[in-house]
């Protein structure tokens, strides 16, 4: 579970925030340091900080969820005859799990993202917390003070051991949620999916349409419907095996037409829906035209209706408006085949 993947306001260990925050804060007040975060590192690892963000505690240092974190020494100037060195950290002996700053004169800096530097900062201690679940990245927790600051960090280490199974229990468990939440949507997602065309099917269509009614409303509203010409004639001479071609190349040709905010359905064998939010009618109508000429190019057909309605809008009856048409076009392209003038 990478935090760089996923929108941590909806994360799990987001909404558990407040469990960790107060334990936190506690240690900050009792022991007057200057702040900590919580980083999510890749595996474990008995190396200086570094990691992804998730939450940045006491005072704001402009840190935000998900930068890119890392600690570096200080560059001294070119006269200064000291040899830079990394900064070192070893493992407490009361604590495997627990790490601290071996070389307390060390300047560190913290480095976010490159683009500004926090410090020089001493880090006090770090409790990594090594979970048991497997493929669950370590996360460790790391708390600082401005480098003047004189105090034993066996002392915070102490106070550390008493919050971490607090710590390592609601981390799992918003790891263990999040993964339950992860395969929820994904069954959800392949249950909204038509299997054919991978566009929505209509249990999807009518979840698109529960999200379109809270979103933002916007000024006008554009269904357009699609009523696939020449299929049977297809099944009947080529196969079903072709006839499940024409109508992926439908669904394909529409969606790479659609715009970004677009919903495309398919609602039937061979019907489909495209609602269309801030889509005027005349776009409808040029866009109808314009999806007409491009399917007719790769062989594909179809009949084409329209309707525009402003928001707040009721979809039964923009739907039965754009029926009327596309049956309407339908029959007016039966009529040009019955008298030679055309095909469908």
């Amino acid at each position: 579970m990478s935090n760089a993947n996923i929108e941590l306001g909806n994360h799990p260990l987001s909404r558990a925030y407040g469990a960790i925050s107060s334990s936190v804060q506690l240690l900050l007040d009792h022991f007057e340091l200057d702040g900590a975060m919580l980083l999510e590192r890749g595996g474990y690892a008995k190396a200086p900080v570094s990691g992804s963000v998730l939450f940045a505690f006491g005072r704001n240092y402009g840190i935000r969820e998900a930068d890119e974190v890392r600690s570096t020494i200080r560059q001294r100037p070119a006269h200064d005859s000291r040899e830079a060195r990394p900064p070192t950290f070893v493992a407490a002996r009361a604590l495997p799990s627990l790490i601290y700053l071996a070389d307390p004169g060390a300047a560190l800096w913290i480095e976010v993202k490159d683009n500004f530097k926090i410090g020089p900062i001493r880090v006090m201690a770090a409790l990594s917390v090594i979970p048991t679940l497997p493929r669950m990245p370590e996360h460790q927790l790391v708390l600082f003070d401005p480098l003047p600051a004189d105090l034993a960090s066996s002392a915070i280490a102490s106070a550390l051991m008493g919050i971490e199974p607090l710590l390592a229990k609601v981390i799992e468990d918003s790891h263990v949620a999040y993964q339950r939440e992860l395969l929820t949507s994904q069954v959800l997602s392949e249950a909204e999916r038509d299997p054919l065309t991978g566009v929505l099917n209509r249990f999807g269509w009518e979840r698109a349409l529960e999200a379109a009614a809270v979103a933002e409303p916007t000024s006008q509203v554009s269904v357009i419907l699609f009523d696939l010409d020449n299929l049977k004639l297809v099944n009947d001479t080529a196969g079903h095996a072709a006839g499940d071609g024409y109508i992926r190349r439908f669904a394909e040709i529409l969606s790479a037409a659609c715009r970004q905010g677009d919903i495309v359905a398919r609602l039937g064998g061979d019907e489909f829906i495209l609602l269309a939010p801030g889509m005027h009618a005349a776009a409808a109508r040029e866009f109808s035209h314009r999806i007409e000429d491009r399917l007719a190019q790769d062989g594909v057909y179809a009949s084409i209706g329209y309707s525009t309605a402003a928001s707040p809008f009721e979809i039964d009856k923009l739907i039965a408006q754009a029926d009327r048409l596309m049956y309407a076009n339908k029959r007016y392209k039966k009529s040009l085949v019955s008298t030679g003038a055309g095909s469908l």
